[in-house]
């Protein structure tokens, strides 16, 4: 016994002569070369893992679990550590084949990385922020075209509510279970889960996923996978996720869609209103009749407007572009010129931002052949409407 404890004390006094691993007065281990004082002056520390670099206060330790594999063997494999070799203070969190932080049991997953050999962050439990911003640099965008027929897409889906019901047998894909019985490299792509475990722990991923019970609101999956099947994700699992924030663009493409009818029948009514006074008065001026000098709410807006004008556009019809002349006067707040279909379909619009006269040239390229109308807007009223051909 005595030669026991003078060889473990003979060894405790050679690695910490050598700097390896120390243990001080107060029981807290010391990994590394130890030239730094106070180092943990407020005694919050049990254990202290310095790094080798002695040129930055011992900064780029870490802490590997398991086999550490060479660089040469597809780089390291599990370590936790200061990012970089300098003291970074920032923390790094490495897992080759992925990172799954997980609860309770170690089944109940709540966020996972590349554990199915993807590049998507999953986070399977529900998500609480203050803000959420998504990158979106315009000079990253190519091939940029109109979201069209965005409303007639939204009218067919179906606006749902629904309780999830959470399956206790979860049916794997041909694939995945193909894949299960492949060997030691199927395992990996569970993020090394045993081939006993798969199944359960698979499982216990989808009931991770959604709580069950619970009163649900959103669109029919199978539906959505028609209508804008760029909306939905299928996981190795057959798991289908849908991004609802790229629904947005399309909503708002369907309400100026449905704008555009709603202003182009305005038009259409003020026109047949228009004609139906003028009939009744013989086809005289538009007064509606009114000897005692007070205008209705149209007049009035006619008279605000008085000095706007709208021209026909010159050539039509046209094949490769036409002008559209205007005249917008000084005292309007906004002007807009629309272009609708004929069922009213907002096809253009062109924001006035000049007062006075001015011009809008627009490009047979941009629209099917066929009639068109277009709408002089100003301050929220319509000035007055005009239709132009486009040829092929």
């Amino acid at each position: 016994m005595k030669k026991i404890i003078a060889l473990i004390i003979m060894y405790m006094t050679v690695v910490t002569v050598q700097g390896q691993i120390k243990i001080d007065e107060q029981g807290k281990v010391i990994v590394g070369p130890n030239t730094i004082t106070n180092l943990d002056p407020n005694g919050v520390l049990s254990m202290s893992v310095l790094g080798w670099n002695v040129d930055s206060n011992y900064g780029g330790s870490k802490l590997a679990f398991g086999d550490f594999g060479r660089f040469l063997n597809n780089g390291w494999n599990v370590f936790v550590g200061e990012y970089g070799d300098n003291d970074s203070d920032i923390l790094w969190l490495h897992g080759k084949r992925g990172v799954r932080l997980t609860g309770d049991n170690g089944n109940n997953i709540l966020m996972e990385y590349g554990c199915d050999e993807s590049s998507r962050v999953v986070i399977r439990q529900a998500l609480h922020v203050n803000c959420l911003s998504i990158l979106s640099n315009d000079e990253s965008k190519s091939g940029i075209v109109p979201l069209g027929n965005a409303l007639s897409r939204l009218m067919q889906l179906s606006s749902v509510s629904y309780q999830y019901v959470v399956p206790r047998e979860y049916s794997m894909t041909p694939e995945a279970r193909a894949s299960l019985s492949a060997g030691e490299g199927a395992e990996r792509t569970i993020c090394g889960t045993d081939k006993e475990r798969a199944d359960s722990a698979r499982v216990a991923r989808l009931d991770s996923i959604r709580g069950a019970g619970s009163v649900e609101y959103g669109f029919l999956t199978s539906e959505l996978e028609v209508l804008f099947p760029e909306l939905v994700e299928t996981d190795g699992e057959g798991n289908k996720y849908v991004d609802y924030v790229e629904l947005i663009p399309a909503v708002v493409a369907a309400l100026k869609e449905q704008q555009g009818a709603i202003e182009y029948l305005t038009v259409r009514l003020e026109e047949c209103c228009r004609q139906g006074r003028q009939s009744d008065n013989g086809g005289g001026a538009d007064d509606g009749g009114d000897t005692t000098g007070a205008k209705t709410g149209s007049e009035a807006t006619n008279e605000v407007h008085t000095t706007a004008l709208l021209h026909q556009n010159v050539p039509n019809p046209f094949t490769m572009a036409t002008t559209i002349d205007f005249y917008v006067p000084q005292g309007v707040a906004e002007a807009t010129l629309y272009v609708f279909t004929l069922n009213g379909m907002l096809m253009q619009t062109h924001p006035i931002a000049a007062r006075g006269a001015g011009s809008v040239t627009v490009s047979g390229s941009s629209l099917s052949a066929g009639m068109y109308v277009y709408t002089l807007v100003a301050d929220g009223q319509i000035v007055d409407s005009k239709r132009m051909i486009l040829t092929e």
